[in-house]
């Protein structure tokens, strides 16, 4: 049962003014491919997705509107910016700096896809049990108490997730004056010409990283 982590979630939920409206066909069609009834009824008891925790945690919507919240455009730019290294996963949700939430398609378990390097940490079996350690990990998983600390001194809009300006891969420091807010799509192309330079690197191999400007 998820009946307390429904409640956690609502109890967190930021109210936005955000299309909310369940595109039924689209939902249909994913319940033929994820095979989840947990994921789906947690869908439906928190509304269609949304923005969590201060924002740290983004549940990505079944909606018809082409926006940040439609799950089927979010996916569909990860398969396309991403290519391989995205294969096989289909990701519902983001925490703060973009990283995805993502269903392994081959067995159901959910995984951490990380933006900047193309891995992936396997988080749980199923997405009951991501949940339920999503709730005892919440500031690790989300860097909701990061960005409580943001929006004191800086805005922080729906469609913008936190990046760094020198990668955490390369040495990056989790500190205020690193980052910057950057809007989809923007944030997801920049992360992925980064992954795409660095994922098949070994251990103390050097690279001279192109980065470009999607700012």
């Amino acid at each position: 049962m998820i009946k307390n982590e429904i409640s956690v979630f609502l109890n967190n939920k930021s109210e936005t003014m955000l299309d909310n409206n369940v595109d039924q066909t689209l939902l249909i069609s994913y319940k033929e491919i994820l095979k989840d009834d947990q994921y789906f009824d947690f869908i439906k008891s928190i509304g269609n997705g949304g923005f969590f925790f201060n924002q740290s945690l983004h549940i990505y919507s079944f909606i018809s509107t082409s926006d940040f919240s439609n799950i089927q455009l979010v996916n569909d730019v990860l398969s396309k910016e991403f290519g391989y290294l995205f294969e096989g996963l289909f990701s519902f949700g983001q925490e703060v700096f973009g990283n995805q939430f993502a269903f392994d398609k081959s067995d159901g378990s959910i995984v951490l896809f990380n933006v900047e390097t193309g891995d992936r940490e396997r988080l749980s079996d199923d997405f009951e049990g991501w949940l339920k350690y999503l709730i005892e990990n919440l500031d690790y998983l989300t860097g909701n108490g990061f960005v409580k600390s943001w929006c004191e001194v800086n805005s922080f809009h729906y469609n913008q997730r936190l990046v760094p300006k020198v990668p955490f891969v390369i040495g990056g420091e989790y500190e205020m004056k690193n980052f910057y807010a950057s809007a989809f799509p923007k944030f997801l192309l920049y992360y992925a010409d980064l992954a795409k330079q660095i994922h098949n690197l070994k251990d103390g191999e050097k690279v001279r990283l192109r980065i470009e400007n999607y700012e």
